[in-house]
């Protein structure tokens, strides 16, 4: 375990393809549904690719450069997920829909997106870089595109957020924090997973078709 997360390597990809099936992405999330990931991964293995994948469990570390550090110990939420006691991480709402849903901007950091990246490949993907001409970033763990280009296409990075309920809460609720009508009554059970796939360089990508009709999404999704 590290500052910030908790990181197992060498996960299967038939592991993650099995989670991302059980997994429930909101009806509305079309770009990052769950089971069209899941059929993604599945078809780069058949061209050798993702055959093996990094899964990181996020463990919010409070700082000065935390990306949404708190405005209160009281709105520390912590969660516990597969035995382990986590703080849970905390972002901003962008917008809700009162008993519908919330949407937040981005809940990846780019250095997550860094976790699982060896010395050996950092080096490895400086040398490429110097064969093209390109520069090398400052803070190659800071940078998600560079580390996208250093990780194998044999590997995947899947990062699992538990998010931080209580914060949600008191922004939609206060006005002065959300530029947008209040809602007082809002309200969060308990903490929301949010989910973050960190693919390699591939040249070999698949499309997968999102463009379906509503009866083939009902049924997909299991709606009579």
């Amino acid at each position: 375990m590290s500052a910030g997360y908790l990181l197992w390597r060498s996960v299967p990809a038939d592991a993650v393809i099995h989670f991302l099936r059980k997994f429930q992405t909101h009806p509305d999330a079309v770009e990052v549904e769950s089971n069209l990931l899941a059929s993604y991964i599945e078809a780069q293995n058949q061209a050798g690719e993702l055959r093996t994948w990094s899964v990181a469990l996020t463990d919010r570390v409070p700082s000065a450069t935390d990306d949404e550090p708190a405005s209160s110990g009281l709105l520390e939420v912590r969660a516990t997920l597969g035995g382990h006691d986590l703080l849970t991480t905390q972002r901003k709402p962008l917008r809700h829909v009162p008993g519908k849903k919330v949407s937040i901007r981005r809940v990846v950091s780019p250095r997550h997106e860094t976790v699982d990246i060896t010395e050996d490949e950092w080096r490895k993907a400086d040398e490429a870089r110097r064969a093209k001409s390109l520069s090398i970033p400052e803070d190659p763990h800071s940078n998600a595109q560079y580390a996208r280009e250093a990780r194998p296409p044999e590997r995947g990075l899947l990062i699992i957020y538990p998010l931080n309920p209580r914060r949600m809460e008191e922004i939609i609720r206060d006005p002065g924090l959300m530029k947008r009508t209040p809602d007082p009554t809002f309200s969060l059970s308990k903490p929301i997973i949010g989910l973050a796939l960190s693919f390699p360089g591939s040249s070999t990508a698949h499309a997968i078709q999102y463009t379906v009709n509503n009866v083939w999404w009902e049924r997909e999704r299991g709606i009579p």
